[in-house]
């Protein structure tokens, strides 16, 4: 939905943040440090934007804005992060002439050529939000939703059309079962799986023998950010680094996977000297 469509809603949040503007001298002191925002933009499929011209906006009342285009490999589950310039506040006036005093109120949006949106949904732990050094995480979701509920209903459509069902969009909801997955409709949605037979979504499989290096395969879907936990104990379950293929002693293991595209994935699993390998494993996706 563009800005210029009727009905558009802006979503507004008000965080204790002074933000560096464009331009000007250096004045007053002191600057805080920064304020990291950063998440995962989605578009109305629940595919994560991966489009470099696509930019994400922080609108502070149409004087100050801040701008960052979207990116891959940031990490798992983000593709965009603003460092915001803070002021400590101290003084009355602020380090940068165009700088906002704290408290100050700012809108995101979602540029993509010549075509403004406006998330239906902006979605993180708002805790820290403004607080110097601190880290916030807003994730923001492109299309409508007629019931709100989180769920574009472009995707929702996609799924009535794929499995045939006699449903509309405001029937299908997050927390439900999605049939013959095991899984609910949000976190079939978030694994991008949706246009797979049911068997054939998301999972993990044990491909090496027993007693050898663990090897484990997935599908992953374009766009996905994967990382595997393991453990002893499935209650217990840890980070663990992977290699993935071709394998050898001079592939360099890594903490997460972003598919670039939809495949068939094999990883390796290097055992620490010393230690067992674990019982259970566990892949995540964002």
């Amino acid at each position: 939905m563009t800005l210029n469509s009727p009905g558009f809603r802006w979503f507004t949040v008000a965080a204790a943040m002074a933000v560096l503007g464009t331009g000007g001298a250096l004045l007053a002191f002191p600057p805080a440090p920064h304020h990291t925002i950063l998440g995962m933009v989605r578009d109305q499929l629940g595919n994560p934007l991966k489009d470099s011209t696509a930019q994400i906006v922080m609108d502070f009342g149409g004087t100050t804005t801040f701008t960052t285009t979207v990116l891959s490999q940031l990490g798992p589950g983000e593709n965009y992060q603003f460092e915001v310039p803070m002021d400590s506040g101290i003084t009355d006036d602020v380090y940068r002439p165009n700088a906002l005093l704290p408290a100050a109120p700012f809108r995101l949006k979602v540029q993509i050529g010549n075509a403004t949106y406006v998330p239906m949904e902006m979605k993180g732990n708002m805790a820290s939000l403004g607080q110097p050094g601190a880290e916030s995480r807003i994730d923001l979701t492109l299309g409508t939703s007629s019931n709100n509920d989180g769920l574009p209903d472009a995707w929702k459509l996609a799924v009535i059309q794929r499995l045939g069902l006699k449903l509309t969009p405001g029937q299908i909801h997050p927390s439900d079962p999605y049939p013959g997955t095991g899984l609910t409709y949000y976190q079939v949605y978030i694994a991008g799986t949706y246009y797979f037979a049911p068997t054939n979504g998301f999972a993990l499989h044990l491909t090496s023998a027993p007693g050898t290096t663990p090897h484990v395969a997935f599908t992953a879907v374009s766009g996905r950010s994967y990382t595997i936990q393991g453990g002893e104990q499935l209650t217990r379950l840890t980070p663990l680094n992977f290699r993935l293929s071709p394998f050898g002693t001079n592939t360099v293991p890594v903490s997460f996977y972003q598919a670039t595209n939809t495949a068939k994935v094999e990883v390796e699993i290097p055992i620490d000297e010393g230690l067992p390998p674990a019982q259970f494993y566990q892949l995540m996706v964002e």
